[in-house]
């Protein structure tokens, strides 16, 4: 390593917790948007089914 390249443990830790912190926000991202797709998915499947079997009643997603 250079000599003018130097890390200290504190700039380590924060190193480190930037990086944990930015792949939790995008993990946590990823998974709402799955979990809002999952779930509209599912709501239109339940209406579908609602609309085949004669209800006109929406289904709800609970």
């Amino acid at each position: 390593m250079h000599l003018f390249i130097k890390f200290n443990t504190l700039d380590a830790y924060y190193f480190i917790i930037l990086c944990l912190h930015t792949y939790l926000a995008l993990l946590g991202a990823a998974t709402s948007y799955y979990a809002i797709e999952l779930k509209s998915i599912i709501e239109t499947y339940d209406s579908k089914k609602c609309i085949k079997a004669g209800t006109i009643k929406k289904a709800s997603l609970r």
